[in-house]
């Protein structure tokens, strides 16, 4: 194997793996991006393999540092429902993008995270992401859904049960923050009802039944069912 020396790690190394975990923090979520794994993948192995394992550690944790700054910087220009659709958006997008990222240094994860740091990347990427912006915009966010989630129409109900698994995933202690909004998507979060508490109970399911009616995914899921049933032929006897 050739050698590479640090400069030659900048020159030649580094650069295609900057621009290839770029493009994937940046795409939207469910859009996969055309990027040679094989190719990255060599760049990481020759990197390890000439003693530049900490180097690129380093540099990577640096980038992803730096675009969830810029992003946690656009999260403080937000509010209302443009936050919470901002912040779910966004979660998603990081998400996805580590999930595509760990592969790609899988090599270094085996011979440098594991072993020398006795930790795991895709655990350290995600606690980047949870400190960065998770915690910094928990409670805004918490706010403005417990807020929104009161009025007709207010933000979708299947995108607010996906934010709320993911927090709780994430900590579940984020459930003290807003145990009543927590409670409408996981289950035995509350203490048990008392008697007196059942009118408002029965008042916000039948708020959250009216939600999903309104929904476009359950009038799309509901039109299919309609459909299905009057596709089906009758038989006559």
């Amino acid at each position: 194997m050739d050698k590479f020396s640090e400069e030659d790690y900048r020159k030649q190394l580094w650069p295609p793996l900057e621009e290839a975990v770029k493009m994937l923090l940046v795409q939207q979520p469910g859009v996969y991006l055309k990027i040679s794994y094989e190719e990255m993948y060599r760049h990481v192995y020759t990197s390890v393999c000439n003693q530049h394992s900490a180097l690129i550690y380093a540099d990577l944790l640096s980038l992803l540092c730096e675009q969830l700054a810029k992003f946690s910087d656009d999260l403080e220009t937000l509010t209302g429902a443009n936050l919470v659709e901002n912040f779910h958006t966004g979660l998603k997008r990081f998400t996805q993008a580590i999930g595509c990222i760990v592969p790609i240094f899988a090599y270094l994860n085996r011979t440098y995270v594991t072993l020398q740091r006795k930790s795991d990347l895709k655990r350290e990427l995600s606690a980047i992401l949870n400190t960065t912006i998770v915690e910094k915009h928990v409670h805004r966010v918490l706010s403005e859904l417990d807020s929104i989630q009161s009025q007709p129409f207010g933000f979708n109900p299947s995108a607010a049960a996906d934010l709320i698994s993911y927090l709780y995933d994430a900590r579940p202690d984020f459930a003290r923050i807003h145990p009543h909004l927590f409670a409408k998507f996981i289950p035995n979060i509350l203490p048990p009802t008392r008697e007196d508490e059942l009118p408002m109970y029965i008042k916000e399911t039948q708020q959250m039944q009216l939600e999903l009616l309104t929904s476009q995914e359950f009038k799309r899921f509901d039109s299919g069912r309609k459909r299905g049933l009057d596709d089906t032929p009758v038989v006559k006897r």
